[in-house]
């Protein structure tokens, strides 16, 4: 390219890989120098398997016939110099094949990052892959395949890789995963491991310690019964972990998605937190009490820069304990600035009051499916949270009880002045979803004359959210919804400039052509708006946005935008 390779390799680092592919095809000077850096990143065929077993395959069949006529050649005896013919050209094939070397072979040393092989080298393979092996007998297994790539490409590491309890069967797979593999995980995921009784804490505990600083996160999904006998024979080879394996300076994300041991194997869970020194993020799903108040134990004792916390059951209707949420929500020693509760628990008063020792941290909450979670709690949130910039409350799901949210109480107004009472996050807040509520409104057969006022307090607590970018405003009952008309309340809104995003599910009066009009007239930023009926009475107001506005996305109801 310039002549200069410091220079040249500045510049391919910079090019995506059709810019690369493109130089590639210049000239040979150019093919050289651009042909490496192609190689650096191969996750793009994450979703080619032809392409990538291709790949492998040929270089995989190259490699055992050089190695059979290396074979064949040094079985042949040496003969004498003087019957020697005089002749330089033996009748032996020779190893180095007239036949280009394979791409892997040109350029695995190149190779930096592999996409996840799971899939991609699973059997069965295609017939046209395996035409160099004349006996079945021959056809390599998946991991004699894995072992081969990652040997040809030494430096790569490995984004994802799931580990079930099926890998482990064979000495041959464990040598592949545990010696080749593991040491360049990325992301780990150990799917399933609860399906054999045999795959004991001891054989888990090996597992976790071939891992190596390259690990960023840890998936672990696993149900512990000790088997006798051979727990106790693989427990006695283990005292080389606990000397040899040190904690993980890259791993960042602990996910327990399912953990239950019945034991409460103490050899297996302190050893993991003393690990995890560098975890910011802890997600936890469904696991067993004793971990849980071990885990709250490591975290404070070893995790000290804990950050986000991700607390919910989704694959159980039990609902955490007090004491249980208390004590892993005080795991963090900084503060938290994310927290994310999922699943049923109860906000009393020791909870909320553990809370409210990271209120001055807090940037990010967000509750699902947590019926104990009034509007109490969330003026509590709001109201006391200066860093607040994300804000979500789900409720439990559609079918939700109506009158469950106390729009008086979100509205939170001075009994005095009859103004809402100031917040804490009212100028940093940029972010506020509520998929559910209650607003009574007024008709034949329920007559009620508080909802205008409500709706009108509500509108006015909105609009002191001066920096607001995404507002998802989504009503499950008609009965119990909210107008959103200029007239009932909308046009106090026209202070959002800052808004890109707004949703409007299922309130009681459809938004018209006058509505969107204002929308695009006082929310300069607008893109997306979800909720409006193409379909039904918010067809003249999608046409008139397409007509004028066609940078503004509009998406339905059941549809997000990420």
């Amino acid at each position: 390219m310039l002549g200069v390779p410091e220079l040249d390799e500045m510049i391919c680092r910079m090019l995506d890989i059709t810019d690369l592919a493109r130089c590639a095809r210049v000239n040979k000077e150019w093919h050289s120098i651009a042909t490496p850096h192609l190689w650096r990143d191969l996750s793009c065929l994450a979703s080619q398997k032809e392409v990538f077993c291709g790949l492998v395959f040929d270089d995989f069949f190259f490699e055992k016939r050089r190695r059979v006529l290396q074979e064949e050649e040094e079985s042949q005896p040496v003969q004498p110099l003087s019957s020697m013919p005089s002749t330089t050209t033996s009748s032996v094939p020779s190893s180095s094949s007239s036949r280009p070397l394979p791409s892997l072979a040109q350029y695995g040393h190149q190779v930096r990052l592999l996409p996840y092989t799971g899939w991609l080298l699973q059997p069965p393979y295609d017939p046209v892959l395996l035409r160099g092996f004349t006996d079945q007998d021959d056809v390599p297994t998946e991991h004699d395949v894995l072992s081969h790539l990652l040997e040809r490409c030494p430096a790569a590491k490995i984004p994802y890789f799931i580990l079930t309890y099926e890998d482990l069967y064979f000495d041959d797979s464990e040598e592949a995963i545990m010696g080749l593999a593991l040491p360049r995980v990325r992301h780990l995921d150990t799917e399933a491991w609860c399906a054999d009784p045999h795959q004991n804490f001891s054989t888990l505990k090996r597992i976790l310690a071939r891992c190596s600083n390259n690990l960023e996160r840890l998936d672990l999904e696993v149900r512990i019964g000790v088997s006798r006998g051979r727990g106790e024979k693989l427990d006695s080879k283990n005292d080389w972990i606990d000397r040899t394996c040190n904690e993980w300076t890259s791993l960042r994300t602990l996910n327990l998605r399912k953990c239950i041991d019945m034991y409460f194997v103490k050899s297996l869970w302190p050893w993991l937190w003393e690990r995890c020194s560098q975890v910011e993020k802890l997600e936890v799903e469904a696991i067993s009490s004793s971990i849980t108040f071990s885990l709250a134990e490591g975290m404070l004792a070893h995790m000290p820069n804990l950050k986000e916390i991700c607390l919910g059951r989704r694959y159980s209707t039990e609902a955490w304990t007090d004491d249980e949420v208390v004590a892993l929500l005080s795991g963090s020693r900084q503060g938290w600035k994310t927290v994310r509760l999922t699943g049923p628990m109860e906000f009393n008063k020791v909870v909320m009051e553990t809370l409210a020792k990271h209120y001055s941290t807090l940037g990010k909450f967000s509750v699902q499916g947590c019926d104990e979670f009034t509007a109490d709690c969330m003026v509590q949130v709001l109201s006391s949270c200066p860093r607040l910039h994300s804000f979500f409350d789900s409720g439990t799901d559609i079918y939700y009880t109506p009158g469950h949210f106390d729009p008086e109480g979100f509205i939170d107004q001075d009994d005095h002045t009859e103004l809402p009472r100031p917040w804490a996050c009212e100028t940093t807040l940029k972010e506020f979803k509520i998929h559910y509520t209650a607003f009574p409104i007024s008709t034949l057969w329920n007559p009620c004359a508080e909802g205008p006022k409500l709706r009108s307090q509500f509108y006015d607590r909105l609009s002191r959210f001066i920096n607001l970018e995404v507002l998802w405003l989504e009503w499950m009952d008609s009965v119990f919804g909210l107008e959103s008309s200029l007239q009932d309340g909308l046009s106090k809104l026209g202070g959002l400039k800052a808004l890109k995003e707004v949703r409007v599910s299922r309130h009681v009066s459809w938004i018209g052509v006058r509505e969107v009009q204002w929308m695009t007239e006082h929310w300069p930023r607008l893109r997306v708006i979800i909720g409006l009926d193409k379909d039904g009475d918010g067809r003249e107001a999608v046409k008139w946005l397409e007509e004028h506005n066609p940078g503004i996305t509009v998406l339905k109801g059941n549809q997000n935008t990420t």
